[in-house]
């Protein structure tokens, strides 16, 4: 993961990235209840608390509430509510929260397939489609 957050952020601009973040909280929580959390990169000390809840939000409140969805994405209200969470189904779940959107999506689901943790390459083209994100193709290139 920190790799694929640190190519997003040394070779993105102000396009992809308006506000310029640098890290975020990367949260897994596995098929037995278990939580774990990581900083990845660098993230201001007046933004860690938030983009931690937004990580767990995405898990708890948008997967977990809505079990047939695949992506966080599904549940997003763009206000409180955001795109950035996978359920890996069998494996849990997993979020991460600091960059742009559609950037935690493509280093998380970049991240999983470098890891090759996951084999099902469908999940991760429907968590793509349905968030119809732009920064995944980019990331795998650049």
């Amino acid at each position: 993961m920190t790799k694929r957050v640190t190519q997003f952020v040394e070779n993105t601009d102000q396009t992809i990235n308006p506000k310029g973040r640098t890290g975020g909280w990367l949260v897994y929580l596995n098929p037995n209840g278990r939580l774990q959390a990581q900083m990845i990169g660098i993230v201001a000390p007046e933004d860690s608390a938030r983009y931690l809840a937004t990580a767990v939000r995405k898990i708890l409140t948008q997967l977990m509430l809505n079990p047939e969805h695949v992506s966080s994405y599904q549940s997003r209200d763009g206000k409180t509510l955001w795109g950035g969470g996978i359920n890996l189904f069998d494996w849990g779940y997993v979020s991460f929260s600091g960059l742009p959107e559609a950037g935690d999506e493509a280093c998380l689901v970049a991240s999983l397939e470098d890891m090759g943790l996951v084999s099902d390459v469908g999940l991760f083209r429907l968590v793509l489609e349905i968030s119809s994100n732009e920064v995944y193709p980019w990331l795998k290139t650049a």
